[in-house]
């Protein structure tokens, strides 16, 4: 619901485009903590876009958000990984220090091809198609929930932060110039 807020109060200032910078887990084995994600969509687990639209609305990025991530990670020589990330109100379910059964959890959803998963990506995804506005989200992968892998926080979390933001100001300045994308 935080999630949900926040994009309608944006929108009350004014403000058209989002990109949100943050955190997930990765659940693919393959996504190694570190990696910089840019999901492409989310699947809607969590209840506050319940509230705008049924469950078959589709929760994606915007297109010209998601490829000015792309194209700024590119210019940067960041290399991203992307695709499906599960969005749900009960993110430390699945975390490894909260409970057992993580795996059991997450199953169903790599069988699928879901990537990452989060808190709150397919609610701003969600109300911000519904009130017209441009979204997208970039992370950094802090934990794989499969392989059990975590990053060092006090070394490697700080830097890697700082390249998701340098990432997502520059795409920011692509949108808001109106900058066209090489894909």
């Amino acid at each position: 619901m935080p999630t949900e807020i926040a994009v309608e109060e944006l929108r009350h200032v004014g403000c058209k485009r989002m990109i949100k910078v943050g955190s997930c887990y990765a659940i693919d084995p393959e996504i190694v903590p570190g990696s910089i994600f840019v999901p492409t969509g989310a699947c809607r687990c969590e209840g506050a876009t319940l509230e705008y639209v049924n469950i078959q609305y589709p929760a994606i990025s915007d297109l010209d958000g998601y490829f000015a991530l792309l194209q700024s990670a590119k210019e940067l020589n960041v290399e991203v990984q992307s695709g499906i990330i599960r969005t749900h109100d009960g993110l430390f379910l699945e975390s490894p220090f909260a409970h057992e059964g993580v795996k059991e959890r997450i199953a169903p959803w790599q069988k699928v091809g879901v990537k990452c998963v989060d808190n709150e990506c397919a609610t701003m995804f969600t109300v911000a198609s519904i009130l017209q506005l441009q979204a997208a989200c970039i992370y950094v992968v802090t934990d794989n929930l499969e392989t059990g892998e975590a990053l060092d926080y006090e070394k490697e979390y700080a830097p890697l932060m700082d390249k998701v933001i340098d990432i997502a100001l520059l795409a920011m300045s692509k949108l808001i110039k109106g900058e066209d994308y090489e894909i």
